[in-house]
């Protein structure tokens, strides 16, 4: 007796499995063979592989080639009426965020695409359309729909497997940022050279340095290279590893120069207006003030830090100072202790 021929709709021929006989072109389903319907396509033909993985790279200070933590860096496009099309300019404020990443401490970022419906889409524009682009800059810390101008934009392309960032604008703290700083270092007993540059590339959460842009960050690395190259030395010790103490009440007064070396040797302590008897090979340094007034600063900071989490950058430290003396009613700034 001949067989039954059943008829099976299309859109349900996907659920019978194949023979691994028959052809990947056709489904049997019992007495006649129908063409298969094509395979909807996965992720990773719909993205191509530089969507698929993390953009990976480094932000660097060009003048020293040290890393800098901490940066935002974000992966954008560009698209006009729903269209991706070439970057003209490099504004960025209409840019499409793929996605972002915070710098870690050796100034390393992955950045995976964003699930945002727009990221995603952009994303699939740049699978099928040749003239889309893409690229990774760093962020304006002040302006979240602009990106900063500190590092020439890098395009991603399925050639560079490591992008790095050079921040090569330089853009000088100015003397009330080098107090707050000079405080913080201070009151956590952090007198030495090495452990400026540890705060300029890597700042603690709670340092004044952390809400300083990158370029504020490289103009102040750009000065203490400056400063310690006094052209005597063939082969300088590299920045991180300078142990000599610090004139802090110097960095607190903006003059970087004499801040890092004052107590570098005998010469220059003698040059500084230092007598011979009161060197002691380098392993002292006048602190100008006391633990309470070292604690009194350390609180001051405290608050300011919490401060600038509420209000964002932008806000200056002596406004954020004059919320503490204001709510408690005491003069955070004396330099009385008794």
């Amino acid at each position: 007796m001949r067989r039954a021929v059943h008829f099976v709709p299309m859109a349900f021929a996907h659920r019978y499995a194949r023979d691994p006989r028959m052809s990947n072109d056709s489904i049997d389903i019992g007495t006649r063979l129908i063409p298969a319907i094509p395979a909807i396509p996965t992720s990773r033909q719909l993205f191509p592989p530089v969507a698929l993985l993390p953009v990976v790279g480094r932000v660097i200070d060009v003048s020293t080639e040290l890393p800098l933590a901490g940066v935002l860096v974000r992966w954008v496009t560009q698209a006009t009426g729903g269209a991706l099309r070439r970057l003209i300019d490099r504004s960025f404020e209409k840019a499409i965020v793929l996605g972002e990443a915070i710098c870690d401490q050796d100034g390393a970022f992955a950045i995976t695409l964003s699930q945002s419906p727009q990221a995603q889409q952009a994303a699939c524009g740049l699978a099928w359309r040749e003239e889309a682009k893409s690229y990774v800059v760093v962020a304006d810390r002040t302006n979240e729909n602009a990106s900063s101008d500190a590092a020439e934009p890098v395009e991603v392309t399925d050639a560079i497997d490591d992008i790095v960032l050079r921040v090569s604008t330089h853009v000088q703290p100015d003397t009330e940022s080098w107090l707050a700083l000079a405080n913080y270092l201070a009151s956590n007993r952090m007198y030495r050279a090495g452990e400026l540059t540890q705060q300029l590339i890597a700042p603690f959460a709670d340092s004044p340095a952390s809400a300083w842009s990158a370029q504020q960050r490289t103009g102040a690395l750009a000065t203490v290279s400056r400063a310690l190259d006094d052209g005597n030395d063939a082969a300088p010790l590299p920045l991180l590893e300078q142990e000599h103490l610090l004139n802090l009440d110097a960095l607190g007064q903006g003059d970087v120069v004499k801040a890092l070396n004052n107590f570098r040797g005998a010469d220059q302590f003698a040059q500084y207006g230092g007598r011979a008897d009161e060197w002691f090979g380098g392993a002292f340094t006048p602190i100008s003030k006391t633990d309470s007034a070292l604690y009194r600063d350390y609180l001051r900071g405290v608050w300011v830090t919490a401060s600038r989490r509420m209000h964002g950058p932008g806000v200056p430290d002596t406004s954020l100072e004059q919320q503490i003396v204001t709510r408690f009613h005491q003069n955070f700034f004396t330099a009385d202790d008794t």
